[in-house]
């Protein structure tokens, strides 16, 4: 009884450890559509942001491609505006926080000019590592 008490609680910690990300975890990320200050207020950011490809940490799949990725406005005004990228959620359910990590945009690298002011391009890319 004591041998399989001690087995379950090894393989609690081997499968808990094996979920571990480590600090520094590189993670890539990408815009999926344009948006502006008042698209990113009006949905909360949901699914303007998701994780590019899979993150690997030992052979195991961490977070998934595709993933949503929970952003925030941190400053906006009518020529500029900057994002903070603050968590994701990791395969097991778990919450991965980004270690400071924001993009900025301003009305001046709107080349189009549509939708009017700053505004944050679809396929932009961003690398930000874990806390």
């Amino acid at each position: 009884m004591k041998n399989t008490i001690l087995l379950f609680i090894l393989s609690l910690s081997v499968s808990a450890f094996a979920q571990s990300i480590p600090t520094k975890t590189l993670v890539a990320m990408v815009v999926t559509q344009d948006f502006t200050q008042k698209i990113l207020q009006s949905n909360g950011g949901a699914g303007l942001f998701e994780v590019e490809k899979d993150v690997v940490v030992n052979g195991k799949t961490v977070i998934a491609a595709k993933t949503p990725i929970n952003i925030r406005m941190d400053r906006g005004t009518k020529t500029d505006f900057k994002i903070v990228i603050a968590e994701i959620k990791a395969t097991d359910g778990s919450t991965v926080k980004i270690d400071d990590c924001w993009l900025y945009t301003s009305i001046d690298q709107n080349l189009t000019g549509k939708p009017k002011g700053p505004v944050f391009r679809k396929g932009t890319r961003k690398i930000c590592y874990t806390l």
